[in-house]
């Protein structure tokens, strides 16, 4: 009877949106020509629209005779979160808005395992303060959802504390610049202790370094 009385919904604008389509957010709400103004709560349809995983704030108006006015605010593609084999988008806050199926995404920093989603926002922002080490870091693996580890892009990892991690990527970003990790025959750096760092090499170069110092020392010992 409403739609009768000239209530019928004839224009729905939307703003805001970013990554979701115009059909995504009316579809979401339920609009179409055939819906009466005077039957659309404008709360229930905000709900459904915060329902969305992409949607951070939304707001929906009505105006009579037949307008509807949608405003969303989208979560921002924060990092790519890795949990056992499948790949999704999250937000600042570890929402999982998206999942990345393609590479849209690939410039954002990835994070690997159980808590790495929610860990990542309070982390993330301190690895950028040191954009030499986050250039060479090719994700950040998060262990027992307590500390983390990184995967540079040379295959070696970087052990870093529960507790002092900017510290800890302060003296990692020195040791790249310095040029003495990058090296290949690295395996492993450990930063946990932080009044000493421990260096694990590969097989081949620890057998090269203990021949070299025996070496050493036998040549020591003839003098």
């Amino acid at each position: 009877m409403a739609s009768l009385l000239g209530f019928r919904i004839e224009a729905i604008v939307v703003t805001g949106q970013m990554e979701l389509t115009t059909e995504e957010i009316v579809d979401a709400v339920g609009l179409d020509a055939t819906r009466s103004l005077v039957f659309l709560d404008a709360n229930v349809a905000r709900g459904q629209l915060l329902a969305l995983p992409l949607v951070e704030s939304a707001s929906v108006r009505k105006f009579y005779p037949d307008r509807v006015e949608i405003a969303v605010t989208e979560r921002k593609p924060f990092a790519v979160w890795q949990q056992e084999g499948s790949f999704s988008v999250i937000s600042a806050d570890g929402t999982s808005i998206d999942s990345a199926r393609d590479g849209r995404f690939s410039h954002l920093p990835l994070v690997v395992g159980e808590g790495a989603d929610a860990a990542a926002g309070e982390f993330l922002p301190v690895l950028a303060k040191f954009p030499g080490v986050a250039k060479k870091t090719y994700g950040a693996v998060r262990i027992g959802d307590r500390r983390w580890n990184l995967r540079l892009t040379n295959g070696f990892d970087v052990k870093l504390p529960d507790e002092g991690v900017e510290a800890a990527l302060a003296k990692l970003d020195g040791l790249i610049r310095d040029g003495k990790i990058m090296s290949r025959d690295l395996v492993s750096i450990d930063l946990r202790d932080k009044k000493r760092t421990l260096v694990r090499l590969t097989p081949e170069a620890a057998k090269t370094a203990r021949e070299a110092m025996a070496k050493a020392k036998k040549a020591g010992g003839q003098t």
